[in-house]
């Protein structure tokens, strides 16, 4: 090893004879012997001349870590302007601010390198540079147990890449740099400051930082909180101007700049004061001369201003939003997005800041500035201010309302409920959205919606709030309901909710005397209402389940949610199918029956009594009680032979007859309970 070492100095010597780009400008080798000259990346004085100092140094770790800083400038050189050893027997390795990331990215993956952490990350800001801010970062490798300094130079605009990708750990780092410093960092998660308030102003650790700070922090005894107040100063603030010697010198070129301006402004002015008692002439050629001043003397006439409000942006989630920020005479100042609220930098002039993929800037020319947020979330909420760099900041805002559509909250909205009648059901709909949605309830039939109260019901077909309550809820109430959210950002949202009202089942019975002619035939109905729905089914006077036949006919008919009507087709009646037949309803809640009672008509009687009618067959009876005979004219012997027939209906009869009225209804329920009917075992109706 120790005998290629100088072998692989003299071909690294060799390679770095050509020339080398450094931030626009040609540095070349120098070739004179132990000369230095100013600039040149790679002359550094030999190892063996350097100055005494208090620490030994190890040379063999020396020369081993600038050969290593030969061998990273070989691999990237398009990136590397100088590497050198510092007293402390410390290699730093000095680069252009593009090829920060690129060089960090390579001293932690390649196999040679293998700095695996970073143990330190600054900055320190001398003013008279261009670029007034140098950033350092020192890295570790525990594979070969060494550590490497990394410099790289930026200004107050210019941003740097962050490290974040490659090293975790630098995350507080670069937050610490840009609190203090006001660096700025691309690609980091969390850019925001660390030591200071959120609401602080200025960078401390900048040379033209002035000790008082901006701002100061007082508790306020009538707020009762901490307010923040600019700082009164005790003497006349200093602008920082090159005459005073407090402050640091300028640069050559910008000095002599501002000095030649200082002249020139002088220089007009004396003209203007000799020329004020002469013709109007000599002013316009005061004018001429002022216009011939230097272009920069009229930059600062023409200070940057806005030409008109951002103005305030409304736009529903997941759309895009534009603020558009207008300003004239920008010059060589800056434009900046700053998120309000959060502090949080969003973009500065051409490049993006945020870590946030969907924000984007663009621009045309010097005046038009935007600011694109694209698939709008809620986050995005807030003021947006657009400014410039200028002394003092300006800046204007605009705010950015997010507006979502209605959209229910399912854990606090109701779903179908079940109550007894006469019981109290509640309804609850809650929806989320921005602006808060508006609550709506409607029957999905159209009929309203019946709301009572102690003093009496009242009834309304759309009803608004997020409760609905039905006090003494009865079966007309049962139906579906719809809760319809909506706040004028398209689509509204609604729910359907099923509302219904268990009860015991009751049977009406229209007709509960039909006769027919024996041979026709006839059909017997019943009505019932029952929830939930009940099982029905027909007997005779016998007990004897009436089932769907070639004699009989038997069919249930759905009239709504709790109404059904059972039917019995007898055919060709005989005198067997005379006497009554039971029409029973059942459900979990209780059964109930209603009772026909089916007689026979002689048709000779009927012929007799309607002439009209002679040569015809007898017709099916009408329905209804004051025509069920089948003729409103009856002669005397077909009087008699009814009155027969009401006598022995009424003997045979062991109960009063069937009236449709409710108390009737309940009787024959009570009633049915000690009635002989098939088992039917035990009924779940909830199901």
């Amino acid at each position: 090893m120790n005998r290629l070492a100088p072998l692989f100095f003299q071909v690294s010597k060799t390679l770095f004879k050509r020339r080398i780009h450094l931030n626009n400008r040609i540095l070349n080798k120098c070739e004179g012997e132990g000369d230095v000259q100013i600039g040149n990346p790679f002359c550094l004085k030999p190892i063996e001349y350097e100055a005494r100092t208090l620490c030994k140094h190890d040379n063999d770790r020396r020369q081993r870590l600038y050969e290593f800083g030969l061998y990273v400038a070989a691999c990237m050189p398009k990136y590397v302007q100088k590497i050198q050893m510092q007293h402390t027997d410390e290699l730093e390795i000095l680069i252009a601010p593009e090829g920060f990331h690129p060089v960090l990215s390579f001293l932690k993956l390649h196999h040679n390198a293998c700095f695996s952490t970073v143990s330190a990350a600054t900055a320190i800001d001398v003013p008279s540079r261009e670029f007034r801010f140098e950033v350092a970062y020192t890295v570790r490798s525990l594979r070969f147990a060494e550590f490497v300094r990394v410099k790289t130079y930026t200004d107050e605009l210019t941003p740097l890449e962050s490290a974040y990708s490659l090293w975790h750990g630098v995350n507080w780092f670069e937050r610490e740099i840009y609190d203090m410093f006001g660096i700025i960092f691309i690609n980091h998660p969390d850019l925001r400051r660390i030591l200071t308030d959120y609401g602080f102003q200025g960078h401390p650790l900048r040379k033209d930082f002035p000790l008082t700070g901006y701002i100061e922090v007082r508790y306020d005894d009538e707020l009762k909180k901490l307010v923040y107040e600019p700082v009164e100063y005790a003497q006349e603030f200093r602008k920082y101007q090159l005459e005073s010697p407090w402050n640091y010198m300028k640069n050559f070129h910008e000095a002599a700049v501002h000095v030649e301006m200082n002249i020139k402004v002088q220089w007009a002015n004396t003209i203007m004061c000799r020329n004020q008692k002469h013709s109007r002439g000599s002013l316009y050629l005061v004018i001429i001369i002022l216009l011939g001043l230097d272009s920069k003397l009229a930059g600062e006439a023409f200070q940057p201003e806005f030409v008109e409000p951002i103005g305030n942006l409304t736009v529903p989630i997941g759309r895009d939003a534009t603020f558009r920020c207008l300003v004239q005479n920008l010059g060589g100042y800056r434009v900046g997005w700053v998120k309000a609220d959060t502090k949080a930098i969003q973009a500065i002039h051409v490049h993006v800041i945020t870590n946030n993929h969907r924000v984007g800037v663009s621009h045309n020319g010097q005046t038009v500035w935007n600011l694109h947020i694209r698939n709008v979330q809620e986050d995005d909420r807030g003021k947006y201010m657009c400014q410039i760099n200028t002394d003092p900041m300006k800046s204007q805002m605009g705010f950015l309302d997010v507006v979502v559509p209605p959209d229910f909250i399912a854990e606090e909205t109701s779903s179908d409920v079940m109550v007894p009648e006469g019981g109290t059901a509640k309804l609850s709909c809650r929806a989320r959205g921005q602006p808060r949605p508006r609550i709506m309830w409607r029957k999905e039939d159209g009929s309203d919606i019946v709301i009572r109260f102690s003093n009496g019901s009242k009834s309304k077909t759309v009803y608004e709030d997020e409760i609905l309550t039905l006090n003494k809820i009865s079966r007309s109430d049962m139906g579906a309901y719809l809760c319809i959210a909506s706040n004028g950002v398209p689509p509204s949202v609604s729910k359907r909710m099923v509302v219904k009202v268990h009860f015991h089942p009751v049977i009406q019975v229209p007709n509960q005397l039909v006769g027919a002619p024996l041979g026709t035939d006839v059909t017997l109905e019943c009505y019932v209402e029952s929830s939930p729905r009940s099982i029905n089914y027909w007997v005779r006077d016998s007990n004897d389940m009436v089932i769907s036949s070639s004699k009989y006919e038997v069919t249930t008919t759905v009239l709504s949610s709790f109404e059904s009507r059972m039917t019995m087709v007898v055919r060709a009646i005989t005198d067997n199918d005379l006497g009554g037949y039971k029409c029973i309803a059942k459900n979990s809640l209780g059964e109930v029956d209603g009772t026909i009672r089916l007689y026979g008509i002689t048709r000779n009687v009927i012929n007799n009594s309607s002439p009209s009618s002679k040569g015809d067959d007898y017709p099916t009876p009408m329905e209804g009680p004051d025509n069920q005979f089948g003729s409103a004219e009856r002669s005397d012997d077909e009087d008699e032979a009814v009155t027969d027939i009401f006598e022995n209906i009424t003997q045979n009869h062991n109960r009063s007859l069937y009236e449709s009225t409710p108390n009737t209804v309940q009787q024959n329920a009570r009633n049915s309970e000690f009635r002989q009917i098939p088992d039917l075992g035990r009924l779940d109706f909830f199901s």
